[in-house]
């Protein structure tokens, strides 16, 4: 018999921290019939119960149910409380039961005993006894219990990481579940072998899956199972970079779970909103669903949505660059995750806590949160974050000198799982870190190969990112579209209102003083205030009413520009993308159809073309999307305080090998001490611009000065070229925003007229000035301030 004692709650973690959640508990309507006979019967239950130290067993059970009560009864005493405790009663009722022949009762206390272990986290003990339950299951032909184990023996594949192994069962509970003709159980194996597809990166079949559960559960009218398909189709969609219609799922999901009270749904699904709009980056938005779910678990002492909130916070506050309040929210995770046992949750929330302390320079303590995400990752077989960790790990050992021999098992098994569950980000950062260590070693060969496997995954990954920022960038547009139009039918709703109601307001006017008319003479005075007064309230409403038109008119206007932004974004791309891509195009058709005919100067001379082309494309994309946001008025600066001279670093070694294209000398002269309080990316957009721009426009053999000095309230950043310069017509309309010039530079570098048209937008936002000042063929220097930190 079950027991009955373990509820289990199948809850899968993924890769990107998304949650899919599908509860399932088997009951047993014998035990419930056998236990209250056990109440209504104790005294022979309690000479059934008798026991000695050494844990004797009574030799004259005659039935199953008389066996399954006597150690039913042993399991419920509080001294056997304890994991061990209970894993040594349940041996002994399979050795009793067997002993008796009473086999099924054998299957189900081995049963019993794979949940017990399961929710211990011994994933491979649990499995091996649901294996022996099974074969009694099916030497009994017991159908439904060979579907329910078959099914438990697949949660444990998946937990050890085994998605192929998991997958065969789930399909084998599947058919099970098609023979004994029960819905909510094929239901149920559709998501599993969905959950399974997932975890082997089979976006596709896990789709397949995870709606043929939902067809079936809402012909069932299974409000609960039905939210969970919808947050799972949700979550694949997520995965697949969709997020428009991720976000659609997740709120149908939340919508069920809102009406039906299922409040640890909601958090789930709060938490999962919260994660597409970080990643669309709406900031503000994901930090108010995110709270939203904190809020919730408080108030319902839902500890694991306490935890998973508070771990989400602090990777929105790891990405926005707060550390500190960033490990305050990981700590809060790590402490209630390991309360409650929460083993996946607690290893991605220390790799993240390291990451906090790497970037603050803390690397002892990194390498402490590193070690033990790795050590709870093997607990309960968590590949992903194994692989992650051991990444981590081995870099701070190799900027610590740790051992070769120490580092190489970190890195060989991270490599494996990678390349096994084709997780690219983590595979770059692997080949990564083999490179750094066979450069330390000099290893010559070695760091070579692993450098150009690194370059590729990462060009692979730089493309993906890219179609993928497009992607968000037309869901960004569409969501501000549909706030915009929302925000004008509630404007029009309100201005019907308010004419319903002056029309009430006029038909009652004209009701009271068709009575009034009919009274006495020495009530007129009275009637004539009464009526001025509810004259007065009509000009009121009216000049309501008006400006309600008003209003409707500018935000008409306000979609109009809208409108006009997308068509001026689309015709910049249509135009300027397609000219570096069709060089890229044809050069690279030359180059595969003459490469044997070509020398090496003509070859070396193309592949320079591809590379000038290219350079111009990324630079080209990079503006693109950085106006495109700024064109929504919806960016937001990260104010944070930030070294001007650490900036500047980055971007010079960006454009230093362009310069020496050109033969241009670039001469820095900065302080290093010179702060500011500043959007780094938006500075960093600033800087590429403006020297990519004296570049372009500097002769070859010219000199580029940049200039980095600092004043009480600001600090003034100075681009000083020797090159063509400018007009005075062409320095008037250089920062307009409605227009874009567009001019080639000294070796017919072509440019959008975008860049210096962001430049100002971006200092703006972050309270600075900008400015420029030029002669012909003599040079140009562009400036500009930022507020000292």
């Amino acid at each position: 018999m079950k027991l009955g004692y373990f509820k289990k709650d199948y809850s899968i973690l993924n890769k990107t921290g998304t949650l899919i959640t599908d509860s399932y508990l088997q009951g047993n309507k014998n035990f419930l019939i056998l236990l209250l006979l056990f109440f209504l019967n104790s005294a022979t239950l309690t000479l059934l119960a008798q026991k000695t130290d050494s844990f004797s067993i009574p030799d004259n059970f005659t039935t199953p149910a008389e066996l399954s009560l006597y150690f039913s009864k042993q399991m419920s005493e509080p001294e056997n409380d304890s994991f061990e405790m209970k894993v040594k009663i349940l041996d002994e009722a399979i050795k009793s039961a067997r002993l008796h022949n009473f086999l099924t009762a054998a299957a189900n206390f081995y049963y019993d005993k794979g949940l017990l272990l399961y929710r211990a986290h011994k994933y491979k003990e649990s499995k091996q006894s649901y294996l022996a339950a099974k074969q009694i299951y099916l030497k009994f032909n017991d159908l439904v219990n060979v579907r329910r184990t078959f099914e438990e023996i697949g949660y444990c594949y998946e937990r050890l990481g085994l998605a192929d192994s998991a997958s065969n069962y789930y399909e084998a509970n599947l058919k099970i579940s098609k023979n004994i003709k029960n819905d909510s159980t094929l239901a149920l194996a559709y998501s599993n072998l969905g959950h399974a597809a997932w975890r082997k990166g089979n976006f596709s079949s896990a789709l397949e899956n995870y709606t043929n559960a939902l067809k079936i559960r809402k012909q069932l009218n299974l409000y609960e199972d039905i939210a969970s398909s919808l947050n799972s189709i949700g979550s694949v969609y997520w995965k697949r970079g969709n997020y428009g219609k991720s976000l659609d799922y997740f709120f149908q999901s939340l919508k069920i779970r809102k009406n039906i009270k299922e409040y640890f749904g909601m958090i789930t699904v709060l938490n999962n909103i919260g994660s597409v709009y970080q990643k669309l980056k709406y900031y503000n938005k994901a930090k108010e669903y995110f709270l939203s779910a904190s809020q919730l678990s408080d108030s319902s002492g839902y500890k694991f949505g306490q935890s998973y909130s508070s771990y989400n916070l602090g990777l929105l506050d790891l990405e926005l660059g707060g550390a500190e309040s960033a490990i305050k929210h990981l700590d809060k995770s790590i402490k209630i995750s390991t309360i409650i046992s929460e083993l996946n949750l607690l290893a991605i929330a220390k790799i993240s806590l390291g990451k906090c302390y790497e970037k603050n320079e803390n690397l002892k303590l990194a390498e402490k949160y590193y070690t033990e995400a790795i050590n709870e990752s093997e607990k309960h077989s968590d590949s992903f974050a194994l692989a992650s960790a051991g990444n981590n790990l081995a870099k701070i050992l190799i900027k610590n000198n740790g051992s070769k021999n120490e580092i190489l098992p970190l890195l060989n098994r991270s490599l494996s799982i990678c390349q096994n569950e084709n997780l690219k980000e983590l595979l770059k950062d692997n080949y990564e870190a083999f490179y750094l260590l066979y450069k330390r070693e000099n290893d010559i060969r070695n760091e070579q190969n692993y450098f150009r496997k690194f370059v590729e995954v990462k060009d692979s990954l730089f493309n993906e990112k890219l179609v993928n920022d497009m992607t968000n960038l037309i869901v960004r547009f569409e969501i501000e579209k549909t706030e915009g139009e929302n925000y004008l039918l509630r404007k029009d709703k309100q201005l019907q209102q308010a004419e319903i109601e002056a029309e009430r307001t006029l038909r009652n006017l004209i009701l009271v003083i068709a009575v009034l008319c009919l009274s006495l003479l020495i009530v007129i005075f009275y009637l004539y205030s009464h009526k001025t007064k509810l004259n007065s309230q009509i000009n009121s409403q009216k000049l309501a009413v008006e400006t309600l038109n008003k209003e409707l008119i500018e935000r008409n206007a306000e979609l109009d520009s809208i409108n006009r932004t997308k068509d001026k974004f689309f015709s910049i791309i249509s135009h300027d993308i397609k000219n570096p891509a069709g060089v890229i195009n044809n050069f690279s058709v030359l180059l595969i159809k003459n490469y044997d005919n070509l020398t090496n100067d003509e070859v070396q001379k193309i592949i320079q073309s591809i590379k000038n082309s290219s350079d111009t494309l990324i630079h080209l994309i990079f503006n693109l999307l950085d106006w495109s946001r700024s064109q929504l008025d919806k960016i937001e600066p990260n104010i944070i305080k930030i070294l001007v001279g650490d900036v500047l670093d980055e971007v010079y070694r960006l454009y230093e090998s362009n310069a020496e294209l050109k033969n241009i000398s670039l001469e820095i002269e900065k302080e290093n001490n010179c702060s500011v309080m500043a959007d780094p990316q938006m500075i960093n957009s600033v800087l590429r611009n403006l020297l990519s721009n004296a570049i372009k426009f500097t002769h070859p053999g010219g000199i580029i000065k940049i200039s980095v000095k600092s004043a009480d309230k600001y600090c003034k950043i100075s681009i000083i070229d020797n090159g063509i310069g400018m007009e005075e017509e062409t320095l008037n309309d250089l920062f307009k925003r409605d227009i874009m010039i567009s001019m080639h530079g000294t070796a017919s570098e072509k440019g959008t007229g975008m860049g210096l048209m962001l430049c100002k937008e971006f200092v703006s936002l972050n309270g600075g000035e900008i400015g420029v000042t030029s002669k012909i063929n003599e040079g140009s220097t562009f400036w500009f301030t930022l507020p000292s930190a």
